[in-house]
């Protein structure tokens, strides 16, 4: 939380799930600016679309696939989320 406020946050136990929903109210380019600044303060990477591309196979509740040179990222979602996610994965380069 203090990466997107820019301050220390009082909350404990809080889902992160919910609080990246809320960003997505937020015009892309703040939406950008606070997931880079997550990714920053975790530790994390960053690639943008266009240089990473999406390894299409098995179905998206089952396993995703990222390659970003040689970096793969994978991971899955609910069956709830399948056919948001093939839509937005559709337009990711292959």
């Amino acid at each position: 939380m203090s990466a997107v406020t820019g301050r220390p946050s009082p909350l404990r136990d809080f889902e992160s799930d919910q609080v990246l929903d809320a960003l997505r109210w937020l015009p892309e380019a703040e939406f950008d600016a606070c997931v880079l600044r997550m990714v920053e303060a975790t530790g994390g990477a960053a690639w943008a679309r266009a240089d990473a591309r999406y390894v299409p196979g098995a179905p998206v509740w089952r396993r995703i696939v990222i390659e970003h040179g040689s970096l793969t990222l994978t991971g899955r979602v609910q069956w709830d989320q399948q056919d948001a996610t093939e839509r937005l994965l559709r337009d990711w380069p292959r």
